[in-house]
């Protein structure tokens, strides 16, 4: 059995002829798509009576990810220290763009550039950012590696807290106290503030929204179809899907919509709009 699996879609594979009704036993086998093992497919088998054909399964399932075509064409690869006014870069498969003046002169060792397959734009990773981005992501990668042991009254334990704290007038005060200076700040700068304000009826919705997260049924290990042939059978289980990235403008209420990726087992990375930096680091504290 070799293939690959993509979220969202039926897993679908052949058992290999040493596994099959001929072996004498019920064997029960579970597909689960998290996030950490996106390109596989997870088996789960009960009683086992040929051991030798489970091996071939498991290791020619990591062979075919992990092995490299022998056509493949790659080269030796180094970092890229600098960048030079001028320089070609590859995009599109065969378009090429060029280096400017301007990313040159800031580009500096460990920093990162993108180009956008579409329209050929270079973006600018410093190195920085990028180390920002990664210890974020990485806390989040292991904090849904433990949210497996994480038990769903806990989670709703969480969302009860949430909106108890951002009720209660003292708590909410250092919220409200950020909210504002990033109002005035916004304010300064020419932006719009409409959604940014923490309004007593966003305040109350965000409220509302974690205990409508609190009350809601959990799905996490639900069966969804089993499918049963001769000796053997497959289930098809409801599973994590892993780290969930929401990107968005200053919105303060966000913070409690997007936390219902939790109640499935799920973590989440938030990437705020700078508007509302000193709100967001004061809901986080």
């Amino acid at each position: 059995m070799i293939g690959h699996h993509q979220a969202g879609e039926p897993e679908i594979f052949d058992l290999p002829s040493g596994v099959g009704p001929a072996h004498a036993g019920k064997r029960k086998v579970s597909l689960h798509t998290e996030a950490e093992r996106m390109s596989h497919l997870v088996l789960r088998v009960e009683r086992r009576p040929d051991p030798i054909a489970g091996e071939a399964i498991i290791g020619r399932l990591s062979g075919s990810m992990a092995k490299a075509s022998p056509n493949s064409g790659s080269s030796p690869s180094s970092s890229l220290d600098e960048l030079v006014a001028g320089m070609p870069l590859v995009f599109a498969g065969n378009r090429v763009t060029y280096v400017t003046d301007e990313l040159a002169a800031a580009f500096a060792p460990g920093d990162q550039v993108i180009v956008v397959q579409d329209s050929g734009a270079i973006l600018h990773l410093p190195q920085t950012d990028v180390a920002i981005a990664a210890d974020a992501v990485g806390a989040a990668v292991q904090a849904f590696g433990q949210m497996g042991t994480v038990a769903d009254d806990q989670v709703s334990a969480f969302y009860e807290e949430f909106a108890r704290r951002l009720a209660d007038d003292i708590t909410f005060a250092p919220i409200a106290e950020a909210n504002g200076a990033d109002v005035e700040a916004a304010r300064a700068r020419g932006r719009s503030t409409t959604r940014l304000e923490l309004a007593p009826r966003m305040r109350a919705d965000m409220v509302a929204g974690l205990r409508t997260w609190r009350d809601a049924p959990s799905t996490r290990g639900s069966v969804l179809d089993t499918i049963d042939h001769d000796g053997w059978s497959i289930e098809q289980v409801r599973s994590g899907l892993g780290v969930v990235g929401f990107v968005f403008e200053g919105r303060p209420n966000v913070f409690a919509d997007a936390t219902g990726v939790l109640r499935s087992g799920n973590t989440v990375v938030f990437r705020i709009g700078s508007d509302a930096l000193g709100t967001a680091a004061a809901i986080a504290a």
